[in-house]
């Protein structure tokens, strides 16, 4: 079974290969090394290494790596042979006020030059590290959610505020029979009594539908509840259908299931429905809630979340946006936790728990692609290039899932998918 991982826009399989550079000290070094009493060494047996060896290897160490108590500087850095030679003709040995000869001080810098002391050389003693790596989990799950959000135009709430609030009168099974008003609440959490929400509506019969999106401040598992003696329902990040207007409740039109379904009220008791889901932060979910009173004695209700590492309480407005925003595709499969030694998450073990997990995720979403082919394909069953679609649909998703930037020639596809944190203030 094939998993999904992300890097924009290409989809790798269960691991990718990161290459650590090493790294380039920067810094002045300053070489001590002492000449020979009586003169120095002829010049025809100059020998760099050999003169580092007798003379500096004392205070610097045998790879330039210091000596405490003596020069505890590590002699890498970036300046040429000849920039060495000058310092070392002029400041060593420094303890004596005689100096090294320039002929002795051009043999020892370009033996540690091309030993120890330049970046060259440093990347030859030390090459670079290759691990096998592979996506954490939110990066998987980001990797999903652009992968099959790049099939439609993807909206993405941009402003807070509130919910768009539409109140209408009911009669019967009419549940909007007559738009009463509509407005913007910055918060769903009414205590309407026995009365009625504004001028104009009956007091014993009438709904409201408050529309828009949630602004997800950080990625986690996110509680919601709604608590009302009346009806309601909560629509939640989904593709709602033809019949999920609740105009009427005999209507036979497909409705989709709602996250919180309480439509069905119980002799003005006040409940409460719960339901968990996982989020990834900076995005913007659709969701509605839909209500209404029929002949209860009061009417209340009250939208509440829990979010990550967070406490219950009424959804605030700068979480919620009366814009309406597209479906994100979320995987909601559990994986085993990430790495976290070295002080950040990152994918490092290819376990069989990752792979289960990988494998039980990539399941989750095919069964998701499959239930919004329709969507997806911008076909249904009756339209003619139906076949062509589908085909043409599975080539262009195994493409984008596994293209690969190291390609020679690649250039990146052109995306409708974001994962980029939506310009909205976050809830503190």
């Amino acid at each position: 079974m094939l998993s999904f991982g992300r890097c924009r826009a290409r989809i790798p399989i269960v691991k990718s290969i990161a290459i650590l550079a090493g790294g380039l000290a920067l810094g002045l070094a300053v070489v001590s090394c002492s000449s020979r009493d009586g003169g120095g060494v002829q010049a025809a047996s100059l020998d760099g290494g050999r003169i580092y060896r007798e003379q500096c290897v004392r205070c610097h160490g045998a790879n330039g790596e210091g000596v405490a108590g003596k020069h505890d500087e590590t002699l890498y850095g970036e300046k040429s042979v000849e920039s060495l030679s000058r310092l070392i003709a002029r400041t060593m040995p420094e303890d004596r006020e005689q100096k090294t000869r320039p002929d002795e001080a051009r043999a020892v810098a370009e033996y540690l030059h091309g030993a120890f002391y330049s970046p060259e050389a440093r990347a030859r003693n030390h090459p670079a590290k290759v691990e096998f790596s592979r996506l954490t989990h939110r990066q998987y799950r980001e990797s999903i959610a652009d992968l099959v959000g790049g099939f439609r135009t993807v909206r993405q709430a941009t402003r807070s505020g509130g919910l768009s609030a539409e109140y209408f009168s009911s009669e019967g099974m009419n549940k909007k029979k007559a738009k009463a008003l509509e407005r913007t609440d910055r918060t769903v959490a009414f205590d309407f009594g026995e009365g009625a929400p504004e001028k104009g509506i009956v007091a014993d019969q009438f709904s409201v539908a408050w529309n828009g999106s949630l602004l997800a401040p950080r990625t986690g598992a996110y509680s919601f509840r709604v608590t009302t003696p009346n009806g309601a329902r909560l629509y939640f990040n989904t593709d709602l259908a033809a019949g999920d207007n609740n105009s009427r409740d005999d209507s036979d039109a497909r409705r989709q299931a709602a996250l919180i379904d309480l439509w069905v009220s119980s002799e003005g008791t006040v409940r409460a429905g719960e339901a968990e889901v996982f989020l990834l932060g900076g995005r913007s979910y659709p969701l509605r809630l839909d209500f209404f009173k029929f002949k209860e004695k009061t009417a209340s209700v009250k939208f509440e979340w829990k979010p990550p590492h967070g406490v219950w309480q009424v959804v605030p407005a700068d979480a919620l946006s009366p814009e309406r925003s597209s479906m994100t595709t979320i995987v909601g499969t559990p994986f085993p936790p990430d790495d976290s030694s070295v002080g950040y998450e990152r994918g490092t073990s290819i376990s069989k728990a990752w792979h289960e997990a990988t494998t039980k995720a990539a399941v989750e979403v095919a069964g998701g692609v499959v239930a919004r082919l329709d969507l997806l394909t911008r076909t249904d069953r009756r339209s003619t290039n139906r076949v062509e679609a589908l085909r043409s649909f599975c080539t262009d998703f195994a493409e984008r899932a596994f293209e690969d930037p190291s390609t020679p020639g690649f250039a990146p596809r052109s995306w409708t998918g974001t994962s980029r944190m939506a310009p909205h203030r976050r809830p503190r």
